[in-house]
């Protein structure tokens, strides 16, 4: 599980606030970093970097180049090789900056998209209150 942009003092078992219970009993379950940490100069460069390894670069984001669309070896396909469902959930539309079509050529079995998400789920869209 990648989350992004949710700070440390919202996470229990990072010493913050208790906000996030269901989360933080994930980390008795399995491998938890607490100290790990990708650059970039928006979400999608942090997401590639740490589901492929991509540094930040200066030229357009990795996901959205059309030769980026299959083939990677990333996190995802060395999980999969080890019998596990792999599915990118994603709070926004997938077709932004390419992520179904790059998430899904590049070891992800499932894309789960905000329309998928029961209204009551869905507590704001990117970027708006």
């Amino acid at each position: 599980m990648l989350q992004e942009s949710l700070g440390a003092e919202f996470v229990g078992a990072l010493g913050g606030l208790p906000l996030t219970p269901n989360l933080d009993a994930l980390t008795k379950e399995g491998i938890w970093f607490d100290n790990l940490y990708a650059t970039g100069t928006r979400s999608v460069r942090g997401i590639e970097a740490v589901v492929a390894g991509f540094p930040p670069t200066s030229v357009e984001a990795t996901v959205k180049q059309n030769k980026a669309q299959r083939g990677f070896f990333t996190l995802a396909s060395a999980l999969k090789n080890q019998a596990y469902s792999t599915t990118f959930f994603y709070g926004g539309e997938s077709h932004f900056d390419n992520m179904r079509s790059y998430f899904m050529g590049n070891g992800f079995e499932k894309v789960i998209e905000k329309a998928r998400h029961a209204r009551s789920e869905v507590r704001r869209d990117l970027g708006r209150e």
